[in-house]
């Protein structure tokens, strides 16, 4: 599978795979058999989503100008990430719609309009919240700086507030708690394939949230002057803005997904673990960073890492709130649709 989604990379995933194999020291025939049923079981499903949209989600995109609507957060940004991952073919989730969150504004809410939102106790107040602890000079805590720059998941540039990766790190912290766990080759692999398709359709939910909101940043909206804006001009987020729209919060909606999928394997939220930081993770300042982070259960470790986006100056409290209630929804219907009832696995320490 890996070859075919990075054919570039196909001579070093060879190298890797024969190595990983010799080292099984089975009979000729047997590895024969067994490749011939991997290689297959790979092909069918890579040709099963050869077009499920994933190829063509970048299309163009041109910023609103009323406001509220997304604004470009740098001189050089050009257009969003993957506009139309949302119409993603979704791996185990009913429908988009079926777990999305609510809109904003609109039908079915309290403000008719982007303008009666913009102008509504809750979002003042998520505007000023964010003003007041998300700036690169607030004074936040050496915890609150160690956390914001442990789920960045920056991979070595802090130039860059990267939200592509919350999903590496869940599955990071998903082998470390398998095997802490101690559960068998069949249990890790259920596992990895739960939390994969949890993750997988977290993320085409949260763009397609993204683009159809298509709401600014909260940068964008503390130098705005008028109509929902902060008036002040010369204020910086602690980290620089992800080039996408900002409800719903990505880190929460895939770090929700995975924690919960994680509590209906293990039939509880009562785990214990520890998780690294991206061994090339740099600060707010550009600085290596490494910490270690440990929780008592994984809804404590979602909500951090939703949290860390706040205090990073890059979303709106209501982003992350909405994010991990779909994040939440999405976990519980791909077990539902696509795994049936969950046992506690067998042969834990």
């Amino acid at each position: 599978m890996l070859k075919s989604l990075f054919p570039a990379q196909k001579s070093s995933l060879q190298l890797q795979q024969d190595c990983a194999i010799n080292n099984l020291g089975l009979s000729r025939f047997t590895l024969t058999i067994s490749q011939k049923l991997g290689t297959s079981i790979a092909t069918n499903f890579f040709n099963a989503r050869a077009n499920d949209g994933s190829a063509t989600a970048q299309t163009p995109y041109t910023p609103g100008h009323r406001p509220g609507n997304y604004q470009f957060t740098n001189l050089t940004q050009i257009t969003v990430v993957q506009p139309s991952w949302g119409d993603v073919t979704p791996f185990a989730i009913t429908s988009v719609a079926s777990v999305a969150p609510p809109p904003l504004w609109g039908p079915g809410t309290p403000y008719p309009t982007e303008a009666a939102y913009l102008a509504s106790p809750q979002y003042l107040s998520d505007l000023d919240f964010v003003k007041r602890n998300g700036c690169n000079d607030c004074g936040q805590t050496q915890d609150e700086l160690d956390l914001a720059a442990f789920w960045a998941d920056t991979n070595g540039n802090a130039n860059f507030g990267s939200t592509g990766t919350p999903p590496g790190h869940w599955v990071d912290i998903m082998d470390t708690v398998a095997t802490n766990a101690g559960l068998s080759l069949l249990q890790t692999a259920r596992l990895g394939a739960m939390v994969g398709a949890a993750l997988a359709d977290a993320g085409i939910v949260a763009w397609w949230v993204k683009n159809d909101s298509d709401f600014w940043r909260p940068d964008t909206a503390i130098h705005f002057t008028g109509l929902g804006g902060g008036g002040d001009p010369t204020w910086e987020p602690l980290w620089p803005d992800p080039p996408f729209q900002s409800y719903i919060s990505g880190h929460s909606t895939f770090s929700m997904a995975a924690a919960t999928m994680l509590m209906n394997f293990f039939g509880s939220d009562d785990v214990s673990f520890c998780a690294n930081a991206d061994p090339n993770a740099h600060d707010a300042d550009d600085n290596p960073f490494a910490e270690t982070r440990c929780f008592t259960n994984f809804p404590d470790a979602a909500l951090e890492a939703g949290d860390s986006r706040i205090l990073g100056g890059i979303h709106f409290p209501l982003d992350n709130v909405q994010g991990a209630a779909t994040g939440e929804k999405i976990a519980r219907q791909v077990t539902s649709n696509a795994f049936g009832s969950v046992p506690k696995p067998l042969g834990r320490r």
